[in-house]
């Protein structure tokens, strides 16, 4: 192979790479399996009812509405759209674990890139009470229920749309949910209150039936 025939096939090779990430960031379809059509976003053949979703190089937050013009009955389906202005479009990816659906729409509501995670198309930020800082890199969604709680390898979050708060003394390793209302680590049995109160307790063991939150709830 001439030097002149290799020098071109190095330039196609160049070229194709940098089409195939122009494409990766500003193609219409998404990650997660989302893909647009006349305007619409899809996960296989269901919606999108709530997701990220990449626009001329930016990450936006997309929510599917159903919109009225005086009947009772929907005219069509539109989706209201923002900017997560704080989201590096280069690193930014789904959090797939913590996808939720129903019959008819899929829900990917937390996204993170190098440096932040995302909730609703909101930066996390910590707590006043936080000491720590999410890795993003080890950072994993464990419930995706009300509130949603994670973990990395440092430790164990509530999740809040804008504010994470740190569980103090929770050991990420060996943390997980009971039932709907209580959690456990090497250490300890938690109770979870209604609107995500956290705290140790006495208890030597929890079992999922005495964790059932009735109604609302994770």
């Amino acid at each position: 192979m001439n030097a002149r025939l290799a020098f071109g096939i190095g330039a196609l090779v160049l070229v194709i790479v940098v089409i195939a990430g122009g494409i990766y960031l500003y193609s219409p379809h998404q990650q997660g399996g989302i893909v647009e059509r006349d305007g619409l976003y899809y996960v296989g053949a269901k919606a999108l009812g709530q997701g990220y979703i990449r626009e001329n190089g930016r990450i936006l937050y997309a929510e599917r509405i159903q919109y009225y013009t005086g009947t009772s009955s929907p005219d069509g389906v539109r989706y209201d759209k923002f900017v997560v202005a704080d989201a590096n479009p280069a690193t930014f990816s789904l959090i797939t674990d913590a996808k939720s659906e129903n019959s008819e729409e899929v829900y990917y509501q937390f996204g993170k890139d190098d440096r932040n995670v995302f909730y609703q198309g909101q930066l996390e930020r910590p707590s006043a009470s936080s000491t720590s800082s999410i890795d993003t890199r080890t950072f994993t969604i464990i419930s995706n229920g009300y509130p949603p709680f994670g973990k990395d390898r440092n430790a164990a979050y509530e999740i809040y749309p804008g504010v994470y708060k740190e569980l103090a003394g929770v050991d990420p390793a060996t943390f997980a949910l009971i039932g709907g209302t209580c959690a456990k680590d090497k250490n300890s049995f938690y109770t979870i209150g209604y609107y995500g109160e956290f705290a140790a307790t006495t208890s030597t063991s929890l079992t999922p039936t005495q964790c059932v939150r009735p109604g609302p709830g994770l």
